[in-house]
């Protein structure tokens, strides 16, 4: 017998040659082959890791993933040890996500929010103008039946704001940071909340009729008929609300989109039918077609909140957990009640104006006003081309600690709102006449002045960028912050109202809301830049200041008799201002040829866009 044997067995304790089942070495026995210790091991640390990871619990790898050589007895205790460690309860928190993992989520999360703004930009390319042409159509049967139109939507403004506590804006905020049982849980109690407050409204506006004066037109009482009407239309319009949030909150912004806009869709097709009922086959007379716009104006969301609710259940069945049961996440109240402050100060900021013309003037004053608002708001559109990817984007962001991320996003959105808003604002001012004549010949003398003046108002305050900012400061869920500059403001235009008006009769209200409103805008991009230390880059300004001066320099030459009384001269020399005003904004580099790119490119690529691109900053 040799006295060294071939190595084919190895000691557990101390690495030694075997011979004759005992360590040469340190004398230890109980070994085993090497290769059937690793394999035992190698088998035994998988099933570990295997089962670790279905219970969620945290496994540890031995260092390097290194086989150890174990000893048949220190391999039943490890057995034993280990099989009462996976006995135990699962640690509760997961495990971190490894960097490429939150690459990967990331890089999903930025896909979801391109695609997502393309289909914002298809639905509001298709939906929007089809908003308009609803009302014009509204003001072809009369101004009272645009002026009914108008305070239909006040009402459903109020609905969302009143009955939804807090806003949808909750859902898009909570939605994010919740597993897939929380999130069914949070629905189901906030909807409970939201119809609780539905009763509670009902009950108030069954005990003081007079709450609904606007919209009962100056009736003394209101009939079964209106509030059978409202017992339709309250939840109607809250499942609508809270589908959309919902699927923005879970980032199905396609969806999200179609079923927002389709409602600008559903009405045009309705208020066309009227159209025809009315003019062309004069079936219903034009002053009886007044009480069949909120019929119009149900009818438009019954059809989207079935469509809608359709997609949001097929969510719902491939990503959440059923769970009836109470539910509210951490900070639920505090950002809630806060949330539900400033949306009502938001609703008495956006409509205050209506409801004061509608009860100091008359229902077709509401129209000859409506008809100027609404072509200039309709600069305000031009954000949500990607306001409703931007919103949820940043949540995400937030909740995923990618602050770079959410301060070079919310700097490229600043620049694509200011030229957009600045842009479309410029036009609808620049060629005011043209435009009001599509509603009637009535509403160009009368509605011209107020128009002009939104216009100027929405030009000069672009630079703000002030729909970023409020989603910036909401994402962060600073409400308190977007609700002190709300109070400010709605107490100064309420406040500007009877002077300014008594003075300059409608028009009055018109320089009310410009001073309010470049208050607001200015104090909330300040407030932004302090509070999150972020800015604009001052060139973003000079998009306002050269919009001002090119939309009021035709008007003033023209009203001064420094240019020629022929119409097409004057159009001419408006066309010209707008051209000079892209040339001046291309020349900006404010947003890259890149950022536009994208969104062009996902509409066909289409050249003829192309070649209105701004040069990449």
């Amino acid at each position: 017998m040799s006295a060294n044997p071939p190595v084919t067995q190895r000691c557990a304790v101390c690495g030694g040659p075997v011979a004759d089942d005992r360590c040469t070495r340190c004398g230890a026995y109980a070994f085993q082959p090497i290769n059937q210790f690793a394999d035992d091991v190698n088998t035994l640390a998988a099933t570990v890791k295997r089962e670790a990871i279905a219970r969620d619990a945290i496994y540890v790898a031995p260092p390097d993933e290194q086989t150890l050589v174990l000893p048949r007895v220190a391999l039943d205790d490890a057995r034993a040890a280990l099989g009462a460690t996976l006995r135990r309860p699962a640690v509760a928190l997961p495990p971190p996500a490894a960097p490429a993992a939150a690459a990967s989520e990331r890089d999903e999360l930025i896909k979801k929010s391109i695609t997502g703004t393309k289909w914002i930009m298809v639905a509001i390319l298709i939906g929007v103008p089809l908003g308009l042409v609803t009302q014009i159509a509204m003001g072809r049967i009369s101004k009272e039946a645009l002026g009914t139109y108008s305070l239909m939507l006040v009402l459903v403004q109020a609905i969302q704001t009143f009955f939804l506590f807090g806003g949808a804006n909750v859902i898009v905020n909570f939605i994010p940071r919740a597993t897939a049982k929380e999130k069914s849980a949070l629905l189901f109690s906030y909807a409970g909340i939201a119809l609780a407050f539905s009763v509670v409204f009902f009950g108030a506006m069954l005990r003081f009729p007079q709450a609904l004066n606007f919209l009962l037109l100056h009736q003394t009482q209101a009939n079964s008929t209106i509030y059978l009407f409202l017992l339709l239309f309250i939840p109607i319009v809250i499942g609508q609300t809270l589908t959309i949030a919902v699927l923005q909150g879970e980032m199905e912004l396609g969806v999200a989109a179609r079923t927002q806009y389709g409602v600008q869709m559903m009405s045009f097709v309705l208020t066309a039918a009227l159209l025809v009922v009315v003019k062309l086959a004069h079936l219903v007379p034009a002053g009886e077609a007044v009480a069949l716009v909120p019929v119009v104006v149900l009818g438009a969301y019954i059809t989207t909140f079935a469509t809608g609710f359709a997609a949001l259940a097929r969510v719902i069945r491939r990503r959440w957990q059923p769970s009836l049961r109470w539910y509210l996440p951490p900070r639920f109240w505090s950002f809630t009640l806060t949330f539900h402050f400033n949306t009502i100060v938001w609703f008495f900021f956006q409509n205050i104006d209506q409801i004061y013309i509608a009860a100091i003037f008359n229902i077709g004053q509401v129209g000859i006003y409506r008809a100027a608002l609404v072509v200039a708001t309709y600069a305000l559109w031009a954000p949500n081309l990607f306001t409703g990817a931007m919103y949820p984007f940043f949540t995400n962001l937030i909740a995923r600690g990618e602050m770079a991320t959410l301060k070079s996003a919310y700097q490229r959105y600043c620049a694509i709102t200011s030229v957009m808003v600045a842009l479309v604002s410029l036009a609808a001012g620049l060629f005011a006449p043209e435009i009001l004549q599509l509603f009637g010949k009535s509403y160009g003398a009368q509605s011209l002045p107020l128009m002009i003046v939104f216009s100027l108002m929405f030009t000069v305050f672009a630079s703000a960028a002030y729909v970023p900012s409020t989603a910036l400061i909401t994402a962060h869920e600073d409400i308190w912050l977007n609700l002190i500059l709300n109070v400010v403001s709605v107490g100064l235009r309420i406040g500007l109202y009877a002077p300014l008006v008594g003075r300059f009769g409608l028009v009055g209200i018109a320089y009310a809301n410009a001073i309010s409103l470049g208050v607001l805008y200015f104090t909330t991009l300040i407030a932004v830049g302090v509070r999150y230390r972020v800015t604009v880059p001052a060139r973003q300004h000079l998009v306002s200041v050269a919009g001002g001066v090119l939309l009021i320099a035709p008007y003033a030459l023209a009203s001064h008799h420094l240019l020629p009384s022929n119409t097409l001269v004057q159009l001419a020399v408006r066309a010209l201002a707008l051209l000079l005003f892209v040339g001046i904004i291309t020349q900006l580099r404010l947003v890259s040829a890149a950022d536009l790119a994208k969104v062009s490119g996902r509409l066909g690529k289409i050249p003829v866009l192309r070649k209105f691109l701004p040069k990449t900053a």
